[in-house]
């Protein structure tokens, strides 16, 4: 299932979606698995030499994406989840 991704502005295409929509749609299937922070990585990371590179604003979003995968990770656990995690312990 693809999650909604995170953008400023919702309303507004993102620039992934119109550039790279092969990417977009990859991580809206990653998106919340730690998998999604490990391919925005691959994707900025030129590992294999001679990449030309993504557009100013293609890289700022998927920097703002990055940005959004750590402070998940990082997360304390919130009332919401913590409810979740008792009642699969229940279960």
């Amino acid at each position: 299932m693809i999650q909604r991704i995170p953008f400023p502005l919702a309303d507004a295409k993102s620039q992934i979606e119109a550039r790279h929509p092969h990417i977009f749609k990859r991580l809206g299937l990653l998106w919340g698995e730690p998998e999604a922070a490990q391919y925005i990585a691959q994707l900025v990371i030129d590992g294999r030499g001679g990449r030309i590179g993504f557009s100013r604003a293609v890289f700022v979003e998927l920097m703002t994406l990055s940005n959004a995968c750590r402070a998940r990770e990082a997360a304390p656990i919130t009332i919401v989840n913590a409810y979740e995690m008792s009642r699969r312990r229940l279960d």
